[in-house]
């Protein structure tokens, strides 16, 4: 059980935490905060039509798309962590992509939470609000440990080889 979790584990979970909500939106207006939608992780990989407030009901082409390269970034390099696993490689090579992929996903999913805000500023002089929910932080801190675990496997096996060395 520990080695799923160390090893494929993290970034399954990751993966599997982008078909959850991932942020709620909504905008300001007049002091009130009125709820636009819910979209997941896999939403803003693809795309998705959310309604301005005032087109509710009505299907209008001025509806903005909520889509984030960031988010399909972080998709990529967990897909390419958990891949880096199954391929035909030294275990030290393995180590090393599954360590530059969660932390190529980390940094991502910080940029889409720290500047998310800034890329959809208004929806007709209302600004949108992000709140991101559990799906997001799950998905970034699977990441975070994932990057941890194999950094930290990658200095034990530096150290054990170094301590075999002294003995000899």
């Amino acid at each position: 059980m520990k080695k799923l979790i160390q090893r494929p584990g993290l970034f399954v979970v990751s993966i599997l935490c982008f078909f959850l909500p991932f942020c709620d939106i909504s905008c300001s207006a007049n002091g009130k905060k009125i709820p636009i939608g819910t979209v997941s992780g896999f939403d803003l990989v693809v795309g998705k039509q959310i309604q301005k407030p005032e087109n509710r009901g009505v299907v209008r082409n001025n509806d903005i798309t909520i889509q984030s390269s960031w988010a399909a970034l972080t998709l990529l390099a967990a897909l390419a962590g958990l891949g880096s696993y199954f391929m035909n490689i030294t275990e030290d090579k393995k180590r090393k992509w599954a360590k530059r992929s969660a932390i190529l996903g980390a940094f991502c999913l910080f940029f889409l939470l720290f500047f998310s805000e800034s890329w959809y500023r208004y929806v007709r002089d209302m600004p949108l609000i992000f709140r991101f929910r559990l799906g997001f932080y799950l998905s970034w801190f699977s990441l975070i440990a994932a990057a941890v675990m194999n950094w930290r496997r990658e200095v034990t096996s530096v150290l054990d080889v170094e301590t075999a060395d002294n003995v000899e």
